[in-house]
């Protein structure tokens, strides 16, 4: 059986000269520290690695050093809740460990790296060990909508009933047999859960090992992981799909209808991306939810085609659907949004 305490030392050791970033505060109040600390010219990947009880994210640091050699950008925030028996905690003591008051920080600390650090929304990942890889599962899976990947180690897998979309995720288990801190079971029942959804599941099981990192795996994790990859981001905007019951709607409220127009298809146009990854994610653009009906309709639908559009676009429409202007071509969101509010 491995060793656990000289490898946690160790690699907490390394974190100062991994984690360049320093330490940070995100919007939604979580403390991280992050490598690189500043956007790049391109979108990049991203992974979030959560840690386990203790709050020691320096177990990540050899995982960490393997993804920053692959261009991700790599984030370790320190988790805020404590004692949640849900993840298998039972000591009942106070410390640091991830709870379901993090939830929504880690959801919020991925799409504000996103936005500010020039992080991939097709390419966003969530890992975590022990405590932090039970979150990491439940996080990951249960927001197909932020995350593209999950990655395992020492967890296990609490959620019961999981969104249609997560089929298209990835998840990559790692697993002690010896692990007398959570029991190998919970990995194997995770395997079987997942696959059963229609889950694409890695399960490394390691004979004898006990409850480690197993930074050994990071290599072929890194290898499996780029294959998945988000064919569109919703962002934080309710879509109505229902053109008519939009219209509805909008007559009530006396409103205007906003309509992004897209298609499967779509997935790989630069236009498309932009429009889904950097456009409907900016405040100014959100923020017409006050005055407008959002719409989303996949333009290869029935109703779509009355509008003969041949690419990704926006419309601004009224109660009655009729097209009062389109815009078909990337803007600077501040200035389409007043673009926008000046359709007349």
């Amino acid at each position: 059986m491995r060793s656990f305490l000289p490898t946690l030392l160790a690699l907490a050791a390394a974190t100062s000269a991994f984690a360049q970033g320093g330490n940070k505060t995100s919007e939604c109040g979580l403390q991280y520290s992050v490598n690189p600390s500043k956007p790049g010219p391109k979108r990049a990947p991203l992974i979030i690695f959560l840690h386990g009880t203790g709050g020691n994210s320096g177990v990540f640091s050899e995982w960490g050093t393997e993804a920053k050699k692959r261009g991700y950008i790599v984030a370790l925030p320190h988790s805020t809740g404590t004692g949640d028996a849900k993840a298998g905690n039972t000591a009942g003591d106070a410390q640091p460990r991830w709870a379901d008051v993090d939830i929504p920080k880690v959801i919020g600390l991925a799409r504000e790296l996103q936005r500010t650090l020039n992080g991939d929304p097709k390419r966003t990942y969530l890992g975590g060990y022990s405590n932090g890889a039970f979150y990491a599962m439940e996080i990951g899976l249960g927001h197909p909508e932020v995350f593209s990947g999950v990655l395992s180690i020492g967890g296990g897998c609490n959620l019961h009933e999981l969104p249609a979309d997560t089929k298209r995720l990835g998840a990559f288990i790692i697993h002690g047999t010896a692990d007398n801190a959570v029991p190998f079971d919970a990995a194997v029942r995770a395997d079987g859960q997942l696959r059963k959804h229609g889950l694409e599941v890695v399960f490394k099981k390691h004979e004898g090992a006990g409850h480690v990192l197993f930074p050994e795996e990071a290599k072929g994790f890194f290898d499996w992981l780029p294959k998945f990859v988000r064919p569109y981001v919703p962002g934080s905007i309710t879509w109505e799909a229902d053109l008519e019951k939009a219209r509805a709607s909008a007559s009530e409220k006396k409103q205007r209808l906003l309509v992004w127009f897209w298609s499967a298809k779509d997935a790989t146009s630069e236009l498309a991306d932009y429009f889904e990854c950097d456009l409907l994610r900016e405040s100014a653009i959100a923020d017409l939810a006050s005055t407008h009906v959002l719409v989303k309709i996949d333009r290869d639908s029935e109703t779509a085609k009355s509008f003969a559009l041949k690419k990704p676009a926006l419309a601004v429409l009224d109660a009655d659907g009729k097209v009062l202007k389109k815009f078909e071509a990337p803007a600077d969101p501040k200035a389409l949004a007043a673009a926008i509010l000046k359709v007349k």
